[in-house]
């Protein structure tokens, strides 16, 4: 079948079906209040085609300034935490975590350190890049060698289902490198069946995927979550009950990007230290959601104990586009800590794409 352009199809329906619509409904002089339904829904109709919703980008690190990972944006995991896993992650170690040539690379190096015999990184957006719904898309190189384990994972922020896995965990990506050509994707949570965990995953068979940057993709709505690999769908889990057993994804969650070594997954079939050290590279990550609707956008600050915000531009509300700087400023006594689920950046900017509520926090000193 022949389909009209998009931009056509929008000109064709907005120009042309009012009319054969009022004709239709003024054709019959009994109908008055059928026809005073049909109006509001024509009215609705006709905002739809006028205004597809769009995925716009509310944050993101493009790994473009060399050395350590940005800290408005990310923390770390530290120590020896799960999964019987080998390695120490450390805590702003040039060594694990730095950007190099416009990558993040967390490198798993064989090194005695802090009572382990090998260290990596995980770095985490909890406080400081956490988002209910969206999709999210981060570029990246796994790491090959029997023992690696990296993942490209979600936790919610707030555990307010209990912990885990009752609040859930998604797994954008995870790899192990027993399994070469095998892409893991994943959604956790308790479930109903009595054990206290279930699990919904996929995977994808990729020839040598530690040899080339791969886009994954995470699209979660109220409804689904959806993974892609290069824009091919592997991983469908959908809603079918409102029971947070089955569907605690209702939440705020946050990334995480790490390397893991050995462990109950990783290490099933050993680990050969000979290869160390690997490198997990990620070229960069995107998070966007959609747009409220067609604007122009409001931006609300929230009052907060400890200090007031100077907004520039101030406006009632912004065309789409307009750059906004926020500018915290602590009373006596105070620091400016984040920019609640944003980033700690001070001044920080905004491109108003879409409606935003910002909550800045400030500590005493």
């Amino acid at each position: 079948m022949v389909r009209m352009p998009e931009k056509l199809r929008t000109s064709f329906y907005t120009i042309l079906v009012p009319p054969l619509f009022f004709l239709i409904l003024h054709s019959n002089p009994n109908l008055l209040v059928m026809r005073k339904i049909s109006i509001v829904l024509l009215s609705v109709c006709l905002t739809l085609v006028a205004f597809p919703q769009k995925y716009v980008q509310v944050w993101g690190d493009e790994f473009n300034t060399p050395g350590l990972p940005d800290s408005t944006k990310w923390d770390y995991e530290v120590g020896k935490l799960r999964n019987n896993e080998l390695q120490y992650y450390t805590y702003k170690r040039y060594e694990n975590a730095r950007i190099q040539d416009t990558v993040l690379i967390i490198e798993a190096r064989k090194e005695d350190y802090q009572g382990a015999n090998y260290t990596s990184a995980s770095l985490l957006s909890k406080y400081t890049g956490d988002w209910l719904y969206g999709k999210f898309e981060i570029s990246a190189k796994v790491p090959g060698g029997i023992g690696t384990w990296p993942a490209i994972w979600m936790l919610p922020t707030y555990d307010e289902y209990g912990g885990w896995p009752k609040s859930g965990e998604t797994d954008i990506m995870e790899y192990v490198g027993m399994n070469p050509n095998n892409l893991y994707y994943n959604a956790h949570y308790e479930g109903t069946d009595g054990s206290g965990h279930q699990s919904s995953g996929g995977l994808s068979i990729t020839l040598s995927p530690f040899n080339r940057f791969i886009k994954f993709t995470l699209i979660w709505t109220p409804t689904k979550m959806e993974w892609y690999a290069d824009d091919k769908l592997y991983q469908t889990y959908s809603k079918t009950s409102d029971d947070p057993r089955i569907w605690p994804f209702n939440k705020m969650f946050y990334l995480i990007l790490n390397l893991a070594y050995g462990g109950s997954w990783g290490g099933m079939k050993g680990v050969d230290d000979t290869k160390l050290p690997h490198e997990f590279m990620i070229d960069y990550v995107r998070v966007y959601q959609l747009q409220d609707d067609i604007g122009p956008f409001s931006l609300k600050v929230e009052p907060a104990t400890g200090g007031t915000v100077d907004v520039s531009p101030n406006q009632t509300d912004y065309p789409e586009g307009t750059l906004v700087t926020l500018n915290a400023k602590p009373e006596e006594g105070y620091v400016f800590d984040k920019w609640l689920h944003l980033n700690s950046a001070n001044p920080v900017q905004l491109n108003l794409n879409k409606n935003w509520n910002v909550t800045p926090v400030f500590k005493k000193k």
